[in-house]
């Protein structure tokens, strides 16, 4: 018995996604997947070198940094080795300087990809890498215009449109979020109370990114300004900053709740 399938039919490419932030991980996997290409995943370097040893992908979305091993070493070390020498490798950061691009292509990278994922712009990379392998399929263009008000804060609409409009999607989304905030909270409080300036500031950078993919526009602008003044402020400006930054995020928090409970109810 068979599934219809034509094994003879070539598979759409494949793509690695190397990212160690799981809120990250579900969207960057719907948007590829939207555009027809089958996904398989790794949360840091160490995993994505392990993952191309066993079988190569078709393209390799690399987050930068990342603990363990960070992108630019995983993509030095995929350059050196013959299952990763010719793989199209693409960074994906949350910075935009020149220095940082600079920085990619001289690890290796094919290209660099900024944060928060436009769908579009993906879809261009990852076409002109792979010669057009993808299968665009279109977002519902009512998704925006069915959408409710987003609560401060909480651009909903940019949610639904790199999730494709899909509630469960949004749903797994916001709950990784909203059960993961508690942990990331202490970890930046914790920095600041030992002023451990360079942990304080990777702390904010992870935090803005995961903001960033969610749209969670004021607290994205609270820790990029965290991350920004981290290293140069004084102790107690750093902890007047993050008392700030909780502040927002217990806001955000709240949005989170009225958003899930709407879910549930079918009313959004």
């Amino acid at each position: 018995m068979t599934d219809g399938s034509d094994p003879s039919e070539p598979h759409p490419p494949e793509i690695l996604l190397v990212e160690d932030q799981p809120v990250n991980r579900v969207l960057a996997r719907g948007l590829i997947e939207q555009l027809g290409y089958r996904v398989r995943e790794a949360e840091n370097g160490y995993a994505a070198l392990d993952s191309v040893a066993r079988r190569a992908p078709d393209l390799i979305l690399m987050d930068l940094q990342m603990p363990g091993m960070d992108g630019l070493e995983a993509t030095r070390r995929l350059r050196r080795s013959p299952e990763g020498q010719y793989i199209p490798i693409i960074a994906m950061t949350a910075h935009t300087l020149e220095a940082d691009r600079d920085q990619c292509l001289g690890a290796g990278m094919d290209d660099h990809l900024s944060k928060p994922i436009d769908r579009d712009h993906l879809g261009d990379l990852l076409a002109r890498h792979l010669s057009g392998g993808g299968l665009r399929t279109a977002v519902s263009a009512n998704a925006q215009d069915a959408a409710p008000a987003s609560p401060p804060g909480l651009n909903l609409a940019r949610l639904r449109e790199v999730t494709g409009n899909d509630t469960r999607t949004m749903t797994e989304l916001l709950r990784l979020f909203r059960d993961d905030a508690p942990a990331r909270a202490r970890r930046i409080e914790a920095a600041a109370e030992a002023g451990d300036r360079e942990r304080l500031a990777r702390e904010a950078h992870a935090l803005k990114g995961v903001l960033l993919g969610l749209g969670a526009v004021e607290a994205e602008i609270a820790a990029r300004s965290l991350e920004e003044r981290a290293r140069a402020c004084t102790a107690d400006e750093a902890l007047r900053a993050v008392a700030e930054l909780q502040g927002v995020l217990a806001k955000l928090d709240q949005q989170i709740e009225t958003v899930l409970a709407g879910f549930e109810r079918g009313s959004t």
